[in-house]
């Protein structure tokens, strides 16, 4: 397991508060109008509580680790990235 595995599993257990097990990675990329808004890697997890989707963003002060947990309408790793990328925009508005 890379250290970025292991970053990433940390986190989504931190989110949902119990030890998750990997399912898979998914590479995405994500645009709106024609233009590359988010490109990565979502890393899919099952805990407990159900799914939890996680992947790493850069910052100035370095990484940060993003978590989505899977509730509606978050259903699908593309769905957590597009519901992420929506909170960013409202609190970069406010």
């Amino acid at each position: 397991m890379s250290e970025l595995d292991a970053k990433l599993e940390k986190a989504a257990e931190k989110a949902c508060g119990s030890k998750v097990r990997f399912e898979g990675f998914y590479p995405l990329v994500e645009t709106f109008r024609g233009a590359v808004v988010w490109e990565g890697i979502v890393t899919q997890f099952e805990s407990d509580i159900g799914r939890v989707y996680a992947w790493a963003v850069e910052s100035d002060s370095g990484p940060q680790y993003v978590t989505v947990l899977q509730t509606p309408p978050v259903d699908s790793p593309l769905s957590a990235v597009r519901a992420w990328l929506v909170s960013q925009t409202k609190n970069q508005i406010r």
